[in-house]
């Protein structure tokens, strides 16, 4: 039986966030399949969320979201997002509401190859 490597590469560095954004692209075509994984360490606001969404690419230019594969988080804690079916590059969106929110969180991605 084959051994899988798993490799771990920083999407997003902890940080306070208060509006949306994405990570930068990373090289994934080596891999079968992955997990993006969040770990949220402060979250304040009223009513707030904080969604990541995998977003794919074949060009490290355009991307498109996986629209049946996002993640929607209200606490703080570590999340895991399985990703498969990825193109050539991926890159996590998040999207931040509620009103005054704020999230402190990190994105890494674990690939497994």
């Amino acid at each position: 039986m084959k051994s899988l490597t798993v490799t771990e590469q920083p999407l997003l560095a902890s940080a306070a966030r208060t509006s949306s954004g994405q990570s930068s692209g990373y090289r994934v075509d080596c891999f079968l399949e992955g997990n993006l994984i969040i770990n949220v360490t402060a979250a304040s606001g009223t009513m707030q969320t904080l969604t990541v969404t995998p977003q794919i690419s074949f060009d490290n230019s355009t991307f498109y979201p996986k629209n049946d594969d996002s993640i929607e988080i209200t606490e703080t804690g570590q999340y895991v997002l399985p990703v498969t079916n990825f193109g050539k590059y991926l890159r996590a969106d998040y999207e931040i509401g509620g009103s005054g929110s704020s999230f402190t969180f990190t994105i890494k991605f674990n690939g497994k190859g």
